[in-house]
């Protein structure tokens, strides 16, 4: 087997070749921040702070690069929480999750559309940081309202019940 010279080395590529090479290049591209236009809050390490028993608006565009929004909250005393959303757009549909400070999952709810309020609880049963996530997974870009506050418990039932 010979050894290509270093002249054949710099000769033009086909243009299959570069066509495949940009192909490839187009499809890494597509994946390398999915997040790029989040706004500083696309990831968990990045969440913003959320005051309990406060709305606050944010808005999410999966086309246009901001597919998820992380929120931070602080736990002071160990209590059963509710989470709310409201989305401006009816046919958006959402994502919402509560995690504890590790990223263990502790409860969620998939706001589908025409929905006009989804809502679910979750026990935050240790102090400290915990986080919401809303993630769009369907529909138009969209602006949304977000609640986390204390629920009430349901007696014998073991569930919660939130009182709106």
């Amino acid at each position: 087997m010979g050894r290509r010279s270093s002249a054949a080395l710099l000769e033009p590529a086909g243009p299959m070749t570069l066509l495949i090479l940009a192909l490839c290049l187009a499809l890494t591209g597509c994946r390398v921040n999915p997040e790029a236009q989040s706004g500083g809050d696309g990831y968990r390490n990045e969440a913003q702070p959320l005051v309990l028993d406060s709305w606050v608006t944010d808005d999410l565009n999966a086309g246009g690069g901001d597919t998820t929004d992380w929120k931070a909250i602080e736990i002071t005393t160990p209590a059963q929480m509710v989470v709310e959303i409201r989305a401006d757009e009816s046919d958006t549909e959402l994502l919402v999750g509560a995690f504890d400070r590790y990223g263990v999952q502790l409860g969620k709810v998939e706001r589908r559309e025409s929905t006009p309020i989804a809502s679910f609880a979750f026990a935050a049963s240790a102090v400290g940081k915990h986080f919401i996530m809303v993630r769009a997974t369907g529909g138009p870009p969209s602006s949304y309202t977000l609640r986390v506050r204390t629920g009430d418990a349901i007696e014998g039932a073991g569930g919660l019940r939130p009182d709106f």
